[in-house]
């Protein structure tokens, strides 16, 4: 358990990790999402987030689910770092092969 709260607070020691709030609308329509594509609850907060941040995320999320082959969530996340120029920080390889955008690992995050 100590090595997960020693990484815990080097992540949220991140430079420039900013943390947003979550107002309650989208807990409200993640839940919706929830109940109705029965999903997990970070992928509707997620999903939720990204439909209140405007469709052109969404638009591009599916032309890169097309293009690459990856699961929509992470067209979802891909395409809304590609909108804000910011880099994703993930376990996941599916990031790597998707031009412009920029993928770190959590750890190597952590060493930064």
């Amino acid at each position: 358990m100590k090595p997960s709260i020693e990484l815990g607070r080097k992540f949220l020691e991140f430079p420039n990790l900013k943390l947003l709030n979550v107002k309650r609308s989208i807990v409200l329509r993640a839940q919706e999402l929830m109940e109705k594509y029965e999903i997990k609850p970070r992928d509707a907060i997620h999903a939720t987030t990204a439909l209140e941040n405007g469709i052109e995320i969404i638009v591009n999320a599916i032309k890169l689910r097309s293009k690459h082959h990856i699961t929509y969530f992470d067209s979802l996340h891909a395409a809304s770092a590609l909108s804000h120029d910011k880099t994703i920080i993930s376990t996941g390889r599916v990031y790597k092969d998707i031009p412009k955008l920029k993928a770190m690992n959590p750890r190597e995050a952590l060493k930064q």
